[in-house]
């Protein structure tokens, strides 16, 4: 009776030792459940580790592809901006020459109409010369007719006077 009893776990027997069956048998669950919460924080563990492992996979994919993305992008950017530093120093060599014909042209134009001028003034000088000579003659002549007359008139008074005079026996006019 006392094996049947040690068996359970109950009696004397178990008692003595102090764990009864039913304890050894919880206590052996514990331990089962405790391993296999062991095992499955351990797969959980490297799950978490396989994880972190793709994540930072996935992370350094977008990171280098951004990386290249932004070389390629300085890389354009430097080219188009040596293209248009390029585009503007021709566009300003070719402005350059451009102005320097067309001062070249004006200044040409400017001394060909300065010429003109300067002989069309000549000319009107030479005319303006020619009218003041004609007209100095003109009025020399009037002038000497102005003369003339005034001294015919003279003449006539002188006669005009002595006439007179034998009128009226005076020096008075009629």
């Amino acid at each position: 009776m006392e094996a049947a009893h040690a068996e359970r776990g109950s009696g004397p027997a178990a008692r003595r030792n102090g764990i009864s069956n039913e304890m050894v048998a919880i206590l052996s669950m514990g331990v089962a459940i405790l391993g296999v919460s062991l095992a499955s924080w351990t797969t959980l563990h490297g799950s978490i580790a396989d994880l972190r492992v793709e994540l930072r996979a996935d992370m350094d994919r977008p990171r280098a592809d951004l990386r290249g993305q932004m070389e390629q992008l300085r890389s354009d950017l430097h080219r188009d901006m040596e293209q248009l530093r390029s585009d503007l120093h021709r566009d300003l060599e070719q402005l350059r020459s451009d102005l320097h014909g067309d001062m070249e042209q004006l200044r040409s134009d400017v001394h060909g109409d300065m010429e003109q001028l300067r002989s069309a003034v000549a000319n009107h000088v030479e005319e303006l010369r020619s009218d003041i000579g004609a007209l100095d003659r003109g009025v020399r002549t009037l002038d000497e007719r102005m003369r003339a007359v005034e001294t015919r008139l003279a003449v006539v008074e002188a006669h005009t006077g002595s006439a007179a005079l034998a009128s009226t026996g005076e020096g008075g006019e009629a």
